[in-house]
This record gives structure tokens, C-alpha cells and sequence, in this order.
């Protein structure tokens, strides 16, 4: 059929059957969520708005937690002209995935970024358009790291809109390492404005953790998971349940979280550093703890200094040798290492 050098029109149009009929082949999850997707983007290439939008509703009902297609509807309200539905759909994908600019692809945000200030203007509105194009902004700002600018953004949104729920997640998150009270205080503002958002509760959570408090933010996290069982939420609950004492509440959250999502390490992304340092030091204090031990070697996975992931998790098993978890982690380490990869099978015989 079409090719794109010598038929553009017709190389879209064949991708897009295409598309379609494995979308129609597949009946339901993240990967006909992913299909309809799809199928919305060629369609949006043809022309074809009004299907484009169906597809893209189709796949936001198959999975809530996909923020490319709430990020794709948001783009077609505004440029539709309604921008107050572009701002409700924009808070979805960031409740979907915080980390904003993730929703697109590699150069895209820092791409798009000028686009929006061009759009903005010297002169801002202060209409729902003019909100809507500071909360993009400003959530790929923060997206690609420049939490400055962003906290510009949330706060001349906070102007045109007090209490703007997105606008209060995103200061909250990234005031985090330099102002954790500041944090706190919006944390605190976006619970009272999204009382069922298992989300408000994990940004207040977090707050807590860096202030030291981890016994009010594993309370926050037992919040969010009564509303939904978020897998970063069961990872921080039991990275906060550790530090309170309770080691095999830990155990179990990890354990799930795995479950839940099988090709994640279980350390805290962002935090590695971090939370490396407090595991040294905690078994500085305590050389038996095993759970501190599968933690820093979890991270250093992560880091990929597999030697000192293969030490830190084999003194994990060594220590607990009936937690499969500690196991787990061990043959992820040495698969990852492509030291001893067989091992990967003997784990599953053992599984």
C-alpha cells in the first residue's frame, strides 16, 4: 500500500487500518487502552477529528492511568476552544503521572515549552485559556526539571484560580527539597480541594517524609491505598512502615507492589542518594537488618554497581533466606549483571 516516501496519505491511512483492526482484535486493558491510542494519533494525521476524540475517549475509559490520552483529549479541548473542559482533562494526566513531560517523547517538552510561551504572550489574560496554558507549562517545566520556573507558573495560575488543584500538586512537589513546610502547606490545600484523590494524599505523604515524620506519612499512604491501590504508594508505605519498626508490613508492601508491577526495581526513584545513605547508616547501627540491606542493594541496581547490588542482596537472603522477595531481587541483580543470568530460570523453578 502506500509508502510514505512516494504516498504520505496512503502510508497513514494503511498504518491506521492496521491499527484499528488490532484494536478491535484486542477486548480490554492497558494494551487495547494503548491500541486506541494509537489509533487516535492516525487519525488525528487524517483529519479525522471527531474519530480521533472517540478513540482517545475509548482508551482513557480501557485505562484511567494512561496521561498520554488524557494529555491528548486535554490538547483537543483547547484547541477546540474549550478550555475549561482542557483544564479538568490536563489534571487527569497529572494525576496520572505527576512527572508531566514523561507523557511525551524525548525532545518533545523542551519543544513544546517555547510554543506555550509564545502562546501565552507578553501580556497574559486571565481567562480559563491563559490558565490552561500556564498549567501545561508549567507542568512540563516541572517535568524536565526546572522547578523555578515552574513554581512561576503554579503561582500566576493560583492568581487566576485560587485553589487550582493541579496548581497546588505541582507546588507542592516541586517546593519539596527546598521549602518542605511550604510543601506541606500545599499538600494540605490540595487535600481540602481533592478529598477523594488518592493522589492529594500521596503528595502530603511525601511532604511528611522529607520533613522526618514517618509515621504520618505511612498514615497518608494507608489514605490514598483506601482510595486506590497506587503501587508508588504501596513502595512508600512500606519504605515509611521500615522506619517505624514494622519490618514484615514492609516486607508485604514491597512484595505487592511487585506483584503489581513486575519489571519495576523496588527502590524509590529520585531518592537514591538518599535514602542509600540512611540504609548505610542504619546498618552501621544494626549489621543484621536485612531489609536495610535489600534496600541499598535494591538501589544500587538501580545505579547499576551490580557488584555491590550482588554483595548487599545476598547478605539480605543470607540473613532472612525464606523471604522471596530478598530472592527476587538477587536474580534481578545477577540477570541485570548478565554475570549469571541462568540463575533466572533456577528462580522460577523455585517460584
Amino acid at each position: 500500500q502506500g509508502s510514505a516516501k512516494g504516498d504520505p496519505a496512503g502510508a497513514v491511512a494503511s498504518v491506521a487500518d492496521v491499527t484499528i483492526a488490532r484494536a478491535e482484535r484486542t477486548s480490554e486493558g492497558k494494551i487495547s487502552a494503548l491500541l486506541e491510542r494509537r489509533t487516535g494519533y492516525w487519525l488525528g494525521q487524517l483529519g479525522r477529528t471527531a474519530d480521533a476524540k472517540a478513540a482517545f475517549e475509548r482508551a482513557s475509559l480501557l485505562d484511567p492511568t494512561n496521561y498520554g490520552v488524557w494529555s491528548e483529549l486535554a490538547s483537543m479541548a483547547h484547541a477546540a476552544g474549550d478550555h475549561e473542559r482542557a483544564v479538568s482533562l490536563l489534571g487527569e494526566a497529572i494525576w496520572a503521572n505527576p512527572r508531566f513531560a514523561n507523557a511525551y517523547h524525548y525532545d518533545e517538552p523542551e519543544r513544546m515549552i517555547p510554543r506555550l510561551t509564545d502562546q501565552i504572550g507578553d501580556n497574559p489574560g486571565e481567562d480559563a485559556r491563559t490558565l490552561y496554558l500556564l498549567l501545561r507549562r508549567g507542568s512540563l517545566l516541572m517535568g524536565v526539571g526546572r522547578a523555578e520556573s515552574a513554581r512561576r507558573d503554579m503561582e500566576a495560575a493560583l492568581a487566576l484560580e485560587p485553589g487550582n488543584p493541579i496548581a497546588l500538586q505541582i507546588l507542592a512537589n516541586v517546593t519539596r527539597e527546598s521549602a518542605p513546610a511550604r510543601s506541606l502547606a500545599y499538600s494540605e490545600q490540595l487535600v481540602a480541594a481533592k478529598p477523594n484523590l488518592a493522589r492529594a494524599y500521596m503528595e502530603r505523604s511525601f511532604s511528611w517524609f522529607v520533613l522526618g515524620d514517618y509515621e504520618s506519612a505511612g498514615q497518608d499512604m494507608d489514605r490514598a491505598l483506601a482510595i486506590e491501590e497506587v503501587p508508588l504508594a504501596l513502595r512508600r508505605r512500606g519504605l515509611c512502615r521500615y522506619l517505624t519498626g514494622d519490618t514484615a508490613g514492609a516486607i508485604e508492601d514491597y512484595t505487592r507492589f511487585l506483584a503489581l508491577t513486575p519489571h519495576t526495581f523496588v527502590a524509590p526513584l529520585g531518592e537514591e542518594a538518599a535514602v542509600s545513605s540512611l540504609m548505610t547508616a542504619r546498618l552501621k547501627a544494626n549489621p543484621e537488618d536485612h531489609f536495610a540491606y535489600f534496600l541499598r542493594g535494591s538501589i544500587a541496581v538501580l545505579q547499576k554497581r551490580y557488584d555491590r547490588a550482588i554483595r548487599d542482596l545476598s547478605s539480605a537472603v543470607s540473613l532472612a533466606p525464606d523471604t522471596a522477595l530478598y530472592r527476587l531481587a538477587l536474580t534481578r541483580a545477577h540477570f541485570n549483571s548478565q554475570q549469571d543470568g541462568f540463575i533466572y530460570g533456577e528462580y522460577l523453578m523455585v517460584a
